[in-house]
C-alpha cells in the first residue's frame, strides 16, 4: 500500500501559488488553485494522511496523488514520481484510469470553468484606488506623469480618460479582505472585463520591476471587450501602453489587446476569443518580444508575427511612423494591396509598393519619410 503519512498536502498547494490560513481545527483554506475563490479549498488531515477538496470544483475528499492528478494533469505513476516515491506494477494496473482532459482544435487543454474575476471586496477596493489615482493625474499633483504620458508615450487625453489610467503619487497600502496589500508609487493602469475589474498595473518611475501588479489581480486581457465585435481583426502587442497607442490610432475593424507582458501564455478564453479572426503578434523587437511570440503562436497558429520596424510601437510613432496605418498594411493581404494606396490617402501618406517581395513604403505626404524608416 502506498504510504502518504509523510506527505504535506498544503505545501503542494502553496507551491502552486495558494496561500492557505489555519483554523482551529487544524483544517487549513484558502483560495483554489483551479477555480479560484477565497475559502472554497481546504485542507485537512485525517487517519494519519493530508485530504484536499473544493467546493466548487472538487467536492470529494482526495489525497496528495489524486491532487497532482487533478490540478497538474499528472497520471498515477508521475505523480507517484513526483512524490518521491515508487508504487508496484499491479498497484499501477488496477488505479482507475482518469478520464482524458478536453482539448481545443490544436490540442491545447480546455478548462473545466473558466476564470473568475477577483472577489467582490478586492475590485470595491481596487476601484476606489484607481478613481483617486485618476483624479491625481489631472490634478497638479500628476502634472509631470501626465507630461510623460502625452510627450513620451504619445498617448491622447480621451485615451488616458477612457482607460482611467491614473498617478500614484507615493507607496501606499490597500486593505481588503482583512489584509494590507502594499501599492508601490507610479502610473495606475487597471483592466476592466466583462463589467468586472481584473487587474491594476503600476507603472514604477524607477526600479525593478518596471511594472508590479496590485496583490490579488488577476490575469485578463487589456481591452479585451474589443474583442466582443466578432468582425475586428486582433494585434497582440507587448504592454499596456502599446496597445493604447495602437487603439487610438487604429482603422475602423481593429482592435489591440495585451496581457501586459510578452511572457503570458495565453489563456484558453483569450484563444476562443481569438478564434475565426486575423490575428498579428507585435512584441518587442528584441529576443524577449521573439521568443513570446512564438510562444503564443503555439498556442494562437493561425496568428501572424510581425516585428516593429523599431524597438516597439511606441519609438515607431516617435520616429513619424503612423501606427494605426503601418498595422492596416499588415493585415491587409494580397488581393488588398490595391487598397493600400486609399488608406495612404485618406491618412495623409503615400504609399508606394515594390514589386520585389511587396515591400511597404509609407511617406507622409509633407515630408519624406527617410528610406531606413519604409515599412517591411
Amino acid at each position: 500500500m502506498i504510504d502518504l503519512r509523510h506527505i504535506d498536502l498544503g505545501e503542494l498547494a502553496e507551491a502552486d501559488g495558494v496561500t492557505l490560513r489555519g483554523r482551529h481545527d487544524g483544517e487549513r483554506h484558502g483560495p483554489c488553485p483551479k477555480c479560484g475563490g477565497t475559502d472554497r479549498f481546504r485542507v485537512k488531515r485525517y487517519n494519519d494522511r493530508d485530504w484536499f477538496a473544493c467546493r466548487q470544483c472538487h467536492g470529494k475528499p482526495g489525497d496528495a496523488i489524486e491532487y497532482l492528478q487533478w490540478r497538474q494533469g499528472l497520471t498515477y505513476p508521475l505523480a507517484l514520481s513526483r512524490l518521491g516515491m515508487t508504487g508496484d506494477r499491479q498497484q499501477m494496473q488496477h488505479r482507475p484510469a482518469r478520464s482524458a482532459r478536453p482539448v481545443d482544435s490544436v490540442g491545447k487543454p480546455i478548462p473545466d470553468r473558466l476564470d473568475d474575476p477577483p472577489p467582490e471586496d478586492w475590485q470595491t477596493a481596487a476601484r476606489d484606488l484607481t478613481e483617486s489615482c485618476t483624479s491625481r493625474l489631472w490634478s497638479p499633483a500628476g502634472a509631470r506623469a501626465l507630461s510623460y504620458l502625452r510627450e513620451k508615450r504619445l498617448l491622447l487625453d480621451e485615451t488616458l480618460a477612457a482607460y482611467r489610467i491614473g498617478y500614484n503619487d507615493k507607496d501606499r497600502w490597500l486593505t481588503w479582505g482583512g489584509k494590507r496589500v502594499f501599492v508601490a508609487r507610479g502610473l495606475t493602469i487597471p483592466t476592466g472585463y466583462g463589467e468586472a475589474l481584473w487587474r491594476v498595473n503600476i507603472r514604477r518611475p524607477v526600479g525593478e520591476p518596471k511594472y508590479q501588479a496590485v496583490t490579488g489581480s488577476r490575469v485578463q486581457l487589456f481591452n479585451g471587450d474589443a474583442l466582443a465585435d466578432a468582425s475586428v481583426d486582433a494585434v497582440i502587442c507587448a504592454g499596456e501602453f502599446d496597445a493604447m497607442l495602437a487603439q487610438q490610432s487604429a482603422p475602423a475593424g481593429m482592435a489591440a489587446v495585451t496581457f501586459g507582458s510578452e511572457l503570458k501564455t495565453p489563456t484558453w478564453e483569450a484563444r476562443y476569443l481569438l478564434r475565426r479572426r486575423r490575428v498579428l503578434i507585435v512584441f518587442d523587437a528584441d529576443a524577449t518580444g521573439e521568443a513570446g511570440a512564438l510562444r503564443w503562436r503555439e498556442y494562437v497558429p493561425w496568428a501572424e508575427i510581425v516585428k516593429p520596424t523599431a524597438h516597439d510601437l511606441t519609438d515607431m510613432a516617435r520616429k513619424g511612423v503612423h501606427v494605426g496605418a503601418w498595422l492596416a498594411i499588415q493585415l491587409a493581404g494580397d488581393d488588398e494591396s490595391r487598397n493600400l494606396t486609399r488608406l495612404g490617402d485618406a491618412l495623409g501618406y503615400t504609399v508606394t509598393i515594390s514589386d520585389d517581395g511587396g515591400r511597404v513604403t509609407m511617406r507622409r505626404a509633407s515630408m519624406p519619410i527617410p528610406a531606413s524608416e519604409a515599412m517591411p
